[in-house]
C-alpha cells in the first residue's frame, strides 16, 4: 500500500483476481510496480465472489474514497458501476473510475482509446485524463420483483443475453480459453427460442412481436 493522509486523494484499487483467465492475479506485481513507481496514493482490495465489488464500491464510497480504479474487464467495471449508483453518499459524478484492463474483452477502454499496456494506462491515470460518461438505467423484473441495473457499455436481451448466461456458467465451471464465447454462441443459437417482447421509446410502444435479439449501447462498437 501507499501512505497518504487524505483518503478522498487515494485510489481504491480493486482486484478481480479471476478477470481474464487469471491475468489480473498473475499481472498485479508488475501493476502495482508501475503504480507505486508513479506516486499514485492506494489502497487495494480483492473481490471474492459474485456482486462482491459492488459492495466494494459501496463501502468504499461511503468511507470516503472518490477514486476507485479497477483491475479487471467489462465484468467488474460494471460492478464497480452499478456499485457507484447504490451507494448515496455523493452525487455519482463526485468519483472518478479508473480501469486498468486486464479482462478477456476490454470494450469499454476502447471505446475511449484508453491504453491497453500497463504502464500507458497507469500514466493517464497520473496525469489526470478524464471524462464525464453518461450511465444507462435498466429496469425489469425477475422473480415477480422489480429490478434495476445500469450499464457504461451496453445492455442485450434475448440472444445476446443467452449467449451471455452460457459464457458465464463455461467461466463458473473452470474453462476457459479465448474459444468460450463462439461455444456458447454456438449453444445459445442452437437452444434459443425467439420470445414476445414489447420495446418503448419515449412511452411511445415501437415494438410488440417476437424478439430474436436485442442491444442497447452507449459506446461505438454497438
Amino acid at each position: 500500500m501507499y501512505p497518504h493522509t487524505d483518503i478522498s486523494q487515494t485510489w481504491y484499487v480493486i482486484v478481480n483476481p479471476i478477470a481474464g483467465f487469471g491475468r489480473g492475479l498473475e499481472d498485479l506485481p508488475l501493476i502495482t510496480k508501475l503504480i507505486r513507481e508513479n506516486d499514485i496514493p492506494y489502497e487495494l482490495v480483492f473481490s471474492q465472489h459474485k456482486y462482491h465489488v459492488t459492495e466494494l464500491t459501496v463501502q468504499a464510497v461511503n468511507d470516503g474514497y472518490r477514486r476507485i480504479m479497477v483491475i479487471g474487464g467489462d465484468g467488474t467495471l460494471h460492478e464497480v458501476v452499478n456499485g457507484l449508483f447504490i451507494q448515496q453518499s455523493v452525487q455519482s459524478s463526485e468519483v472518478t473510475i479508473a480501469v486498468i484492463p486486464v479482462g478477456t474483452g476490454n470494450d469499454w477502454i476502447r471505446m475511449y482509446g484508453i491504453p491497453t499496456r500497463y504502464a500507458e494506462a497507469v500514466r493517464a491515470i497520473r496525469e489526470g485524463y478524464s471524462f464525464l460518461q453518461d450511465v444507462g438505467e435498466v429496469e425489469y423484473e425477475e422473480s415477480q420483483y422489480a429490478q434495476k441495473r445500469y450499464m457504461a457499455n451496453m445492455a442485450g436481451a434475448g440472444f445476446d443475453a443467452t449467449v451471455t448466461r452460457h459464457y458465464e456458467h463455461y467461466k463458473a465451471k473452470g474453462e476457459r480459453g479465448v474459444s468460450l464465447y463462439a461455444k456458447a454462441a454456438l449453444k445459445a443459437y442452437l437452444r434459443y427460442k425467439p420470445s414476445g417482447v414489447k420495446v418503448w421509446i419515449d412511452d411511445e410502444l415501437v415494438y410488440n412481436d417476437l424478439l430474436f435479439s436485442l442491444n442497447i449501447g452507449i459506446c461505438k462498437f454497438n
